[in-house]
């Protein structure tokens, strides 16, 4: 049976970062999870009418994830491009649109490079994640710019009551060494988290033996997570969150020389919730997020590109009939950078007004919501979403979602100087999407299941065409995600299948980078102490052109993992990746030789862990 929570019960106890806690404890409570993504309120799964995947700290334990990729691989519509192995370069796909078209927050701040437009998720610890919220679609009118493909928003390690703590230690292939910590206390009033974690390895080849490049492509990474909070009255609360991500990898540039980034990865929020009366909350969040990299050509100091988000919320939520939430507020958002490399401008602000409405009935729910935003350099956007859930029975939920959404082009798209094989293009346009999904879920039993079509059309999309960027007059994007979860003989099983057709209108050719097909099944059992499982990663062959003339070919991959528990408190883990060593690729080097960059081959790796 669909179980449903009114989502203003929820919504009057639980704030945007208190809810992630208590969604762990919900699960234990066997009632359903909260989302507080999809709609910037609280609101169970199965209310929630935007397609979303939730990824939870146990998700992340049981596939021994050793990076944020590792565990998005895992979720419908999702395609991923690397240049290699740990801390390489990498870029998400989501339902087919452009890798920066997906909005990503760390604790509601905006996270990722202004130039680039794209999120280094390489370098996000997944060892201080306790949970990763995706909503697939367009959220412009909650989110503005960028949120064309959909959101994703990473919350960092917290804790409520009582005292936690963890340790572990691995050893692996390419010499990788990992070791992570934490300690987390809390109890009625106060709670305070801290985390750290570092990750070493001397990683191999990215470009294989190819002369005259031999050297192996290493990565490290220091991680630090700090979180508290304290309810200072019934209606008035106070939290606090600090990431840090600082190291150095290594890759194969243009020059076949060593070529290195340090890098060093911020975001810091301060969050006030205030309940006003019984029917008026609000909520106040000022944040923070820095992407800064210094570039070295073999040992030598080539550039600095130092990206800087200052963002500004406020969100008020007011209660209407016991079933009805009217949202109202307000964003702004600065963008800066400090680089070596001069660029015509390197800043700029937008503004953002929204308001959403949401209706819960016993038998269909209804969501509205429309947002105006001012760019300084591009002047008023307009976006709106409409969605309807209908419940079918107790088992089956017919969902319909349309959506308008938009992206301001970067920096690096508008501005970056003439360097021969790149330049930026200052006549760009922003890019317009207009969505329409329509999505069938169900559960019986120990079945679940979800079934979503959609088709995208966006104008205006942004695309390379050498030397420089240019605005595409349409490109249309059709596609379909089936997911299916089950117990079966005591193994836990979970799949996924996506097809995207994405396409430039203008053309009829393929947009490049990224698979047509996907799949993932995941199946996971226990016998006494020990835990096993198995993971079936694919997908089809990408077009690395706009003339699709050159192509790398699809792959298939297995990965194994166990663990065994020694006591209430010790666990040791063990897992292969790629264990029939396949060789593939998912991108290729650009302005040099142009050869693929190899993925990872077969990689093994144990660890021990401690938890109190």
């Amino acid at each position: 049976m669909l179980y449903r929570v009114p989502a203003i019960q929820t919504l009057s106890a639980l704030s945007l970062f208190l809810t992630p806690l208590v969604s762990i404890q919900a699960q234990a409570e066997d009632i359903p999870e909260i989302i507080v993504t999809a709609n910037r309120t609280a609101n169970t799964v199965d209310e929630t009418i935007a397609p979303v995947t939730i990824i939870t700290r146990k998700d992340i334990d049981r596939l021994q994830a050793q990076s944020v990729v590792d565990v998005l691989r895992s979720t419908p519509g999702i395609d991923v491009k690397t240049n290699g192995g740990l801390g390489s370069g990498t870029s998400i796909f989501m339902r087919g649109t452009n890798s920066d078209h997906v909005l990503v927050l760390v604790d509601g701040v905006p996270y990722g490079s202004a130039t680039l437009g794209t999120t280094p998720f390489q370098y996000i610890p997944v060892s201080q994640i306790e949970r990763i919220e995706v909503v697939r679609g367009p959220q412009s009118s909650l989110y503005g710019s960028s949120a064309i493909g959909g959101i994703i928003q990473i919350f960092t390690n917290k804790e409520t009551r009582g005292q936690s703590f963890y340790a572990d230690t691995g050893y692996g292939s390419d010499d990788t060494v990992e070791a992570n910590a934490g300690f987390g206390y809390g109890n009625e009033t106060s709670s305070f988290n801290i985390g750290v974690g570092y990750i070493d390895s001397n990683g191999y080849n990215f470009l294989g033996s190819t002369f005259p490049d031999t050297d192996n492509d290493g990565f490290d990474n220091t991680s630090l997570t700090l979180n508290g909070s304290h309810q200072f009255t019934d209606n008035f609360k106070l939290s606090g969150s600090y990431l840090l991500a600082d190291g150095e990898n290594e890759y194969d540039g243009y020059s076949y020389k060593k070529t290195r980034t340090k890098f060093k990865q911020e975001a810091a929020s301060i969050v006030a919730d205030i309940n006003i009366n019984d029917i008026w909350s609000t909520q106040l969040l000022i944040g923070q997020s820095k992407d800064e990299e210094d570039n070295y050509l073999s040992s030598t100091y080539e550039s600095t590109f130092d990206t800087k988000k200052d963002n500004f919320s406020w969100k008020n939520d007011f209660i209407i009939r016991d079933k009805d939430i009217l949202t109202v507020g307000l964003d702004y958002l600065d963008e800066s950078v400090d680089s070596t490399t001069d660029f015509d401008k390197d800043s700029r602000w937008t503004k953002g007004v929204f308001t959403q409405y949401q209706y819960y009935g016993e038998v269909f729910d209804i969501k509205g919501a429309w947002r105006y935003d001012d760019n300084q350099q591009f002047g008023s956007h307009n976006t709106g979403n409409v969605g309807l859930g209908f419940d079918l029975d107790e088992y089956i939920r017919i969902t319909v979602n349309y959506g308008k959404a938009y992206k301001a082009p970067t920096f690096n798209d508008l501005y970056y100087p003439d360097v021969g094989y790149f330049k930026g293009n200052s006549g760009l346009k922003p890019e317009t999407s207009e969505s329409f999904d329509f999505g069938l879920s169900g559960e019986f039993k120990s079945v679940n299941w979800s079934a979503n079509f959609y088709t995208t059309s966006i104008r205006n999309l942004i695309e390379y065409q050498y030397p420089t960027m240019e605005n595409i007059d349409k490109a249309n994007i059709d596609g379909i995600e089936l997911s299916l979860g089950t117990l079966l003989f005591g193994w836990n099983i979970q799949g996924n299948f996506s097809h995207t057709n994405p396409k430039n209108d203008e053309t009829g050719n393929y947009l490049t980078n990224r698979s047509r097909d996907t799949f993932r099944l995941d199946m996971d059992s226990q016998y006494k102490n020990f835990t096993y499982g198995a993971s079936v990663i694919a997908a089809s062959k990408r077009y690395l052109d706009t003339n699709n003339d050159n192509t790398l070919a699809g792959y298939g991959i297995m990965n194994i993992r166990g663990a065994w528990a020694l006591t209430k408190n010790w666990t040791i883990k063990a897992k292969v990746d790629n264990l029939f060593d396949k060789e593939y690729a998912t991108n290729r080097q650009t302005y040099g030789n142009e050869l693929p960059y190899k993925a990872q081959d077969r990689f093994a790796f144990a660890s021990i862990h401690y938890k109190m």
